[in-house]
């Protein structure tokens, strides 16, 4: 029988993890969590997970996530952003660095890759007061052919807004049909 004094005992006085918990007492990590989750044992915060870990040899001193290139959730570069665009990160180096940055990261800058594409076929940096619309609604469609380069007065008037009469909601139309998020 496992009591709350062996497992407060193993985890506090000989400072095991709760993986190293587990194979000490051969069971699964999975039940440790839940009998330390079911007799309401305090755990460690993380940073004192971390100067342990450390302690013991398992961690580096410097326990900081690489970022760019180095990390290994590296995807070259582009994201998708929650609006459904796409972003890329340029370096300092990039020609459109400067004008068209947003949200520095280190040395890297994120820019929307539909205004990037529209600055290097127009071969100058995008002002401010332009916007860049996708002619099919696709977001993250990014081809040249779908992208034309518009003021923000326009744009506005290629997407126009209604009021739903019972709702009072705003929902606008893309070819005469409504967006399906809200059909």
């Amino acid at each position: 029988m496992i009591t709350k004094e062996t497992l407060e005992k193993l985890y506090w006085q000989d400072e095991m993890c709760l993986v190293e918990i587990a194979q000490h007492l051969g069971i699964s990590i999975f039940i440790v969590i839940g009998l330390f989750q079911r007799l309401k044992i305090d755990k460690r915060s993380m940073s004192e997970a971390f100067k342990l870990a450390y302690k013991k040899g398992r961690k580096k001193k410097n326990i900081g996530m690489p970022f760019g290139g180095k990390s290994p959730n590296w995807r070259g570069g582009k994201s998708k952003t929650s609006g459904g665009y796409i972003q890329v990160t340029l370096k300092q180096e990039d020609k459109f660095f400067r004008p068209m940055c947003r949200h520095p990261k280190g040395n890297c800058y994120n820019v929307l890759e539909h205004r990037l594409i529209m600055a290097k076929y127009l071969g100058r940096c995008l002002l401010p007061s332009e916007q860049v619309h996708h002619i099919n609604g696709v977001r993250d469609d990014n081809r040249i052919n779908n992208l034309h380069l518009v003021s923000a007065t326009i744009h506005k008037d290629l997407h126009p807004f209604y009021l739903c009469p019972h709702c009072g909601k705003r929902f606008s139309l893309l070819d005469s049909r409504p967006i399906a998020s809200f059909v």
